[in-house]
């Protein structure tokens, strides 16, 4: 996830989440500031033209 979400976390939702796998947090201030999302948005579109080739 990226650092602008993982610092948005308290410590307990933190706590829950690291129970379903490793937090990485990136820094993603550019794609934030310059391309209008985030990590998701990022996924979303790589896997988004897979899923239309389908």
């Amino acid at each position: 996830m990226s650092q602008t979400a993982f610092t948005g976390f308290t410590r307990k939702q933190i706590s829950t989440l690291e129970t379903h796998g490793r937090i990485l947090p990136m820094n993603l201030d550019t794609i934030e500031a310059v391309g209008g999302g985030s990590a998701r948005c990022m996924m979303a579109e790589i896997f988004s033209e897979e899923i239309q080739k389908a």
